[in-house]
């Protein structure tokens, strides 16, 4: 809420972006590493795959590199949000694991 409010559209899409598109492409390299764990097709085909997979990879780093280049506070703030919610997750199952 804080953030909706604090900012433009701009801004704000600055900090998802950037943060956003380097997940995106982390979710299509694990389908390479799936695919090799796998050693054959499996149940779900892929069209165009590798190709298709690898020029999706190289369009979510163009994405993330053209963004902070862009507008480097916005990503480096994004980042800091990154950060802080990995943070907060590590003192959480902290706390859960002592719990339990």
């Amino acid at each position: 809420m804080i953030i909706t409010l604090s900012g433009t559209y701009e801004q704000i899409l600055g900090y998802v972006v950037s943060t956003d598109f380097i997940f995106f492409g982390l979710t299509g390299l694990a389908l390479f590493i799936f695919r090799r764990r796998a050693g054959a097709p499996g149940e779900f085909r892929t069209p165009g795959h590798p190709i298709t997979t690898a020029l999706f990879v190289l369009a979510c780093w163009v994405i993330v590199v053209a963004t902070v280049i862009r507008a480097p506070l916005d990503s480096a703030i994004g980042f800091a949000i990154l950060a802080a919610g990995l943070v907060a997750y590590a003192v959480w199952r902290g706390w859960h694991t002592r719990r339990a």
